[in-house]
């Protein structure tokens, strides 16, 4: 298999890594080398480790990570044949599975590689780890804090705190525990807890939140005419801009827009929505880690509708709505029932994000699946919705690229 068939074929979805302010500063690839390594006998980490390494060799990984270090996860074989020498050290963190034994052609290998300029971390740290062979080695310590306390975390990390070594905390599901953490000396963080943050202290839409609504309200309406809806608009001097500005770059051959109305019937009332639907989203603030959850609400929202036609789902429109406001309740902090109260939603949209039900649910399953790794139910659920498993990759790898534009633009 060659490279560029490698990154047609390849399976990868990427989790943020933040620092302590919230800022994103690198991602983990969480990968498998073709749809057949979901199904394989025996562990998947440990399989096609060449495919694996030559897929990273054809992709943009800057533009995977939006110029960000990527981590990739290293077995024993990708160490010791020497396949990763062959990749580029720049903005690439090595990541050394637990799995692997620390014998002497590992320990060979990581000083290898590290004369070659790459960055070594140590996955999984646990007790008397017998990787401490290659502390030497290291730049990057992971423990995983899902199954014991911050504070069994912070003794673990303890005689490690010598200011050469990053500690970043993994699998951090709630603020509390990430507040411990960073007591316990933590420098970096991953895990669910920043993807989904849990539901915030807001209780209610915020007043701007309320004027998007109330315009996709009415776009929805079809008694409502043209020009009521650009006398709406024009109360919101900042959105009936934002709408000039959108039908001025619509490709419609339109010179000049006489109004905020001649806007609307240029644009369009489905495309009005949507982009409604994304000033929703991306009225969120500047945090770090709700730019983050943007994007990633962003790939979801365009993966589902690029799936839409494969699956034979109509029209993509709603598979990109289903997408966006299935991440809603993080994104805003209000929950996701109450959101749906306010804002009027075609059926079959409010059916697969309150009920899970419909023609679009299937669609969301294998998009929520495919974004958190969750590997060995692709192929089961891309069946239920009338996919193949090879169909997903593609689509993620395409509405990533498009979420990353998009969000610069919001």
């Amino acid at each position: 298999m060659d490279g560029a068939a490698s990154v047609l074929e390849a399976f990868f979805a990427r989790q943020p890594i933040f620092d302590n302010r919230g800022n994103a500063l690198a991602y983990e690839l969480l990968y498998r080398p073709s749809p057949d390594a979901l199904s394989a006998v025996g562990d998947p980490a440990q399989m096609s480790a060449k495919v694996t390494v030559d897929a990273m060799l054809g992709m943009n990984l800057s533009a995977v990570t939006d110029g960000l270090p990527a981590f990739l996860n290293a077995t024993r074989e990708m160490l010791v044949d020497g396949i990763i020498d062959n990749l580029n050290p720049s903005g690439l963190v090595i990541e050394v599975l637990e799995t692997v034994e620390p014998d002497g052609d590992v320990i060979e290998a990581c000083a290898r590689l590290v004369g070659k300029g790459h960055t070594i971390a140590l996955d999984d740290w646990f007790e008397n780890d017998p990787r401490a062979a290659l502390l030497p080695f290291a730049s990057i310590i992971k423990v995983d804090v899902l199954d014991r306390s911050p504070q069994d975390a912070g003794r673990l990390i303890a005689p490690l705190r010598n200011g050469k070594l990053r500690l970043l905390a993994e699998r951090v599901e709630t603020a509390e525990v990430h507040d411990a953490c960073v007591a316990a000396g933590f420098e970096w963080f991953q895990g669910y807890f920043y993807r989904r943050p849990e539901i915030m202290r807001q209780a209610d839409l915020r007043p701007e939140q309320l004027v998007i609504v109330s315009a996709m309200n009415l776009v929805q309406d079809d008694s409502v005419a043209d020009h009521r809806l650009g006398a709406f608009f024009k109360r919101d001097p900042a959105l009936a801009y934002k709408l000039v500005r959108m039908a001025n770059a619509a490709p419609m051959g339109v010179r000049q827009i006489e109004s905020v109305e001649h806007a609307v019937s240029i644009v369009g009332r489905a495309a009005i929505f949507r982009w409604l639907g994304l000033l929703l989203a991306a009225s969120v603030g500047q945090d770090g880690v709700k730019r983050e959850l943007l994007r990633e609400t962003l790939v979801r929202a365009r993966q589902c509708e690029l799936l839409a036609e494969p699956a034979r789902v109509r029209p993509p429109g709603h598979l990109f709505l289903v997408g966006l406001f299935s991440r809603i309740e993080s994104l805003l902090g209000v929950p996701l029932a109450r959101i749906v109260d306010k804002v009027v939603l075609p059926g079959a949209v409010a059916a697969a994000l309150t009920s899970r039900d419909g023609p679009y649910a299937g669609v969301l399953s294998v998009t929520e699946a495919y974004e958190d790794a969750l590997w060995e139910l692709i192929e089961p659920l891309a069946a239920s919705a009338g996919l193949a498993p090879g169909q997903v990759p593609a689509t993620y790898h395409e509405a990533l690229a498009w979420a990353l534009q998009v969000g610069r633009t919001l």
